[in-house]
């Protein structure tokens, strides 16, 4: 942290370098959020009402609040901060560890059988509205970014890796594999952020539209949810076809 703060703040720094330093800081942030609320381990069950859960929320909320004020508000910077805080709140809607929430096939009886329609507290209700403002600003800041930017962004965005998409996998009529960002089922890492906040989307839209507690505080219209895999399908079909 001390030599990427002097790398940062340096008199000889060039403007990149502080670009680079906020996207390893960044990239710190997550890492801490995964091991502090177990997210690879199926034998750890954290929710909202954990003290640990509670304490990391604000503790990684007033770093990434701290990291935007400074920052350069790049696109790619952007994007990756949206992304860490929905990564920091996605938590509040595990009612147990969500090591297969994201595993295909994708199914809207999946996603509900997942949701927890209970609030647990004023903190919780903190953390859905977060969740919900996080994936509106991955999606909202993905779609207006314009294409020749998106074709420069860092190599962190374009690194492929595999993720497989089954056929069957359909939600409120989508198809997430649709969303393809490279030819065959080879996502690059930008698709596969972007796909992680649609996924959180329908998991608050199904929590919106259930009767239940979460519903008043999630409001389906708020989430624009067919407006996005609109915009989302264009975006991504310009993208393959370029």
């Amino acid at each position: 942290t001390i030599g990427r703060r002097s790398i940062e703040t340096s008199d000889q720094a060039l403007s990149s370098d502080s670009i680079l330093c906020q996207h390893v800081h960044l990239a710190r942030i997550s890492e801490d959020i995964a091991i502090q609320f177990a997210m690879d381990d199926p034998t750890v069950n954290l929710t909202i009402t954990d003290g640990k859960v509670t304490y990391g929320i604000k503790h990684h909320e007033e770093a990434i609040a701290d990291l935007r004020h400074r920052n350069a508000q790049t696109p790619a910077l952007l994007l990756s901060s949206h992304v860490t805080n929905l990564f920091l709140h996605e938590i509040a809607l595990h009612s147990q560890s969500n090591v297969d929430d994201f595993k295909a096939p994708f199914t809207e009886e999946t996603f509900r059988a997942q949701v927890s329609q209970v609030v647990l507290g004023p903190n919780h209700v903190d953390a859905l509205i977060e969740c919900q403002t996080a994936c509106l600003c991955v999606l909202e800041t993905f779609v207006t970014i314009d294409f020749e930017v998106l074709f420069v962004l860092p190599v962190m965005f374009c690194k492929s890796c595999i993720f497989p998409i089954k056929t069957e996998s359909r939600i409120f009529g989508y198809d997430p594999g649709r969303f393809l960002c490279a030819r065959s089922n080879h996502f690059t890492s930008l698709a596969v952020r972007v796909i992680y906040a649609v996924i959180v989307l329908m998991k608050l839209f199904i929590s919106a539209t259930t009767p239940g507690e979460i519903s008043n505080v999630i409001k389906a219209e708020d989430l624009r949810l067919d407006e996005y895999l609109s915009q989302l399908e264009q975006s991504f079909q310009a993208i393959r076809t370029r």
